[in-house]
């Protein structure tokens, strides 16, 4: 854990598409509103970093929220990413880029101070300066990175560069120890909104010898998929925020998450339903109350974890 202030950074391997997937979550209804368009490119491979994924979201939800802002109503919102070329240790590159009202050259080289964003200065408007930019960059510094500003000036857009430093590729999680029942553990992330439900299958899943996370929302759930790289996913439909089935397309949408084993835990029991959540990318279907012995065969079933 790395502290900086009151500021503490919980770092665990998180892949980068989840956290922007979650980041981009915060910032829908916003682009909606403003009937803005958000593209998000990511690399072909998943990219993992040694990070808080709590604060790296804060992070890109800020520069996000800053630049559907200045966009403007109708424009155009884009995230790239891509390797930084021939750097040592090796770096992700994120780029925020809208095509709003653009930054004139003399804020520009003082965004990111502290006075610059308590007083944005005679020239300009209120709200001209992005929110959170020194927050942000503290952020990123305590994460090894870099951030910087670029603009060609008022009316032509602005565009944000976070530079990371990211773990090897040939990342993989330790491979996990027998328990001593035999079965192996499993990194189980249950989702739902009631909590005595969830809490009973926590306490179960626990003396199974399971590493177990629990979620109440869709979006909470995506946040902490993204910190704790689940193996699986007990997931109910009716959720707050985002469904289930959302929830299963988006993580189905990241490559972190094509081979995640998605088991939907619902009251929903007509071949509908089913069909639905099979087309959202569920693997098992199980209807409330759930039967444990079958759930925990389909955990101790070593083949569907060897795909």
């Amino acid at each position: 854990m790395k502290s900086e202030g009151k500021i503490e950074l919980r770092r665990k391997p998180v892949a980068l598409d989840a956290i922007l997937k979650a980041s981009e979550h915060t910032v829908r209804s916003i682009c909606a509103t403003n009937r803005q368009k958000l593209a998000i490119k990511l690399l072909a491979e998943p990219i993992y970093l040694d990070a808080d994924a709590t604060r790296l979201e804060q992070v890109f939800g800020h520069l996000l929220g800053n630049a559907c802002q200045h966009a403007g109503e109708g424009s155009q919102v884009t995230v790239t990413v891509q390797r930084a070329p021939a750097v040592e240790p090796l770096q992700i590159v994120v780029c925020i880029r809208d095509d709003g009202v653009g930054i004139d050259s003399e804020l520009l080289c003082r965004i990111f101070d502290p006075s610059t964003q308590a007083n944005p200065g005679p020239n300009q408007a209120p709200g001209d300066t992005r929110r959170g930019l020194v927050f942000v960059q503290q952020l990123v510094k305590m994460h090894g990175g870099s951030i910087e500003a670029v603009s060609e000036g008022p009316g032509r857009g602005a565009e944000f560069v976070v530079r990371l430093p990211m773990m090897d590729a040939d990342f993989l999680a330790p491979a996990p120890r027998r328990s001593e029942r035999g079965a192996t553990p499993r990194r189980i992330l249950i989702v739902d909104d009631n909590t005595d439900s969830t809490h009973s299958m926590e306490a179960l899943q626990i003396r199974h010898g399971h590493e177990v996370r629990t979620a109440a929302s869709g979006p909470e759930a995506l946040a902490i998929a993204a910190e704790f790289l689940p193996q699986v996913l007990l997931l109910d439909i009716r959720l707050p925020g985002m469904d289930g089935l959302e929830v299963a397309r988006q993580l189905r949408s990241m490559l972190t998450f094509r081979r995640v084993f998605l088991i939907a835990m619902t009251g929903y029991a007509s071949p509908e339903d089913r069909q639905l959540a099979r087309e959202a990318g569920f693997d098992e279907y199980l209807v409330k109350p759930v039967d444990l012995k079958v759930l925990r065969a389909l955990l101790e079933d070593e083949t569907r974890f060897a795909r």
